[in-house]
């Protein structure tokens, strides 16, 4: 059952007689900080006990933490979990973890593979071959759309070459 379609329901766990009573629960201590007792509720993160308000709600449950310390804990956890994110999808497309890729970009001299592009505001994309899902080298943003929007077709990519290089003017009349 739901809060949010049950106002009553979250009552009844507010209201500490019947916690009591429903739970068997006799003294409070550490088996009683994820419950709520006379409207608060102890965090597990900075043992304060605090009211529900200063709780996030989900329509099934109540945060375990606090808005504070849930902030904190969901800051601390972002990079790892990202590192995580980011080394799992290199794996899936190309084959290679998060750490093999900075040894190769190092081996590349930090630099776009296409253009030689470097430093730290750029925007680097692994790229890898469509067909058969290996990594071909790290590239900046740009380089890896031209690629991308070539669809890897080396004629095409001759053509756009060709058509860069200085010729004969077309007049428009």
């Amino acid at each position: 059952m739901r809060f949010s379609e049950n106002p009553e329901l979250l009552l009844f766990f507010i209201d500490t007689t019947r916690l009591y009573k429903v739970f068997g629960i006799k003294e409070v201590g550490l088996t009683t900080k994820n419950f709520v007792v006379d409207g608060c509720k102890i965090c597990p993160k900075c043992g304060e006990n605090k009211p529900v308000a200063e709780y996030h709600f989900t329509p099934k449950k109540m945060s375990s933490y606090c808005k504070v310390c849930h902030r904190g804990v969901t800051r601390a956890n972002y990079d790892k979990t990202k590192e995580v994110q980011q080394s799992q999808a290199l794996m899936r497309l190309c084959g290679i973890t998060l750490e093999q890729r900075r040894v190769l970009f190092e081996v590349q001299g930090k630099q776009c593979a296409i253009c030689g592009i470097s430093g730290d505001g750029v925007m680097w994309d692994t790229d890898h071959d469509h067909v058969t899902e290996k990594f071909r080298g790290v590239l900046c943003k740009p380089c890896n759309r031209m690629l991308g929007c070539c669809k890897d077709n080396i004629a095409v990519l001759v053509k756009a070459v060709e058509y860069l290089q200085p010729s004969d003017v077309i007049e428009v009349i």
